[in-house]
């Protein structure tokens, strides 16, 4: 479940406290993502902190396939004997770890591996299977803070067949919030979020801790607003959340 759905659910778990730890008290924009059908395929387009609900979505439904993979895998932690399994190594880079990928698999042991490892690490890569009409294409490394992007939709991009109960599902996962108004099949969509984050909730036991762990301890309370555009029509909806 993409970490904006938690939200939108309240279903907040330490990976969705591990996306707000960077922000402090303000307004911030959030990811974006575009979703048409044409030619009878799902297409997506969308900026990085979307780019692993596409990944996801798509890996989960298709068949078993050999594919090629490139990119990057970043962590925090070292996921050596995971990445073994598809012939990739992982090394220390600075404070954290990486693993360049560049290999053929089987689409079956790929979605093993990000089914173990997904909520943990950051998959960068991009997938062309040797049969199939699906695909998907990211950039390789994190964007560059505050770079300026005239499309941040331009990060990732992927498709995959469509189908109405696949529509269904998509919606489901990722709009729960605007279920009602989404029609089904639609022509297109485009979601964007924002931040607005009001207070910084200290731990109980911040004297006991030093400046780093007070960060990461931390939650941040405030409310995420979005702003659905379906076929022409614009949406909007607000939830508080404390992550």
């Amino acid at each position: 479940m993409h970490f904006l759905t938690k939200v939108v659910s309240q279903k907040i778990d330490d990976a969705v406290h591990r996306r707000f730890i960077k922000f402090s008290v303000g307004e911030f924009e959030g990811p974006v993502i575009s979703v048409s059908i044409k030619k009878g395929s799902i297409n997506f387009r969308a900026a990085f902190d979307y780019q692993d609900f596409v990944l996801e979505f798509i890996i989960n439904r298709v068949p078993n396939v050999e594919c090629s993979v490139k990119g990057n895998i970043f962590s925090n932690q070292d996921f050596s004997s995971e990445l073994e399994k598809l012939g990739v190594k992982m090394k220390k880079s600075g404070a954290n770890y990486k693993a360049k990928v560049n290999i053929s698999v089987p689409s079956e042991e790929l979605r093993e591996v990000y089914k173990s490892i997904g909520d943990r690490s950051t998959f960068l890569v991009s997938i062309k299977p040797n049969s199939g009409s699906w695909n998907l294409v990211m950039g390789s490394n994190f964007p560059k803070p505050l770079a300026e992007v005239k499309d941040p939709t331009s990060f990732c991009k992927g498709s995959i067949e469509a189908s109405e109960g696949l529509l269904q599902s998509l919606v489901d996962e990722l709009f729960p919030d605007f279920r009602d108004v989404i029609p089904v099949p639609f022509k297109s969509l485009n979601l964007s979020n924002t931040y607005r984050i009001s207070e910084i909730v200290f731990p109980e036991n911040k004297e006991k801790l030093t400046p780093a762990e007070i960060r990461v301890q931390s939650k941040r309370r405030g409310v995420l607003s979005r702003t659905l555009e379906v076929d022409g029509k614009k949406f909007n909806r607000e939830i508080e959340f404390l992550v």
